[in-house]
């Protein structure tokens, strides 16, 4: 994933048919510099 406006890349891991956790979610969310509910509205 690429902030668009700062240009900060953040990684997305795949784990094949597994879901991604909550903790590692609140994690790309808080890299990403973006509220949860902006995350949402994505």
């Amino acid at each position: 994933m690429v902030h668009s406006e700062r240009g900060l890349i953040i990684p997305i891991p795949v784990h094949g048919s597994k879901e991604i956790g909550v903790g590692l979610i609140r994690e790309i969310i808080k890299q990403a510099g973006v509220t949860r509910d902006e995350w949402i509205a994505l």
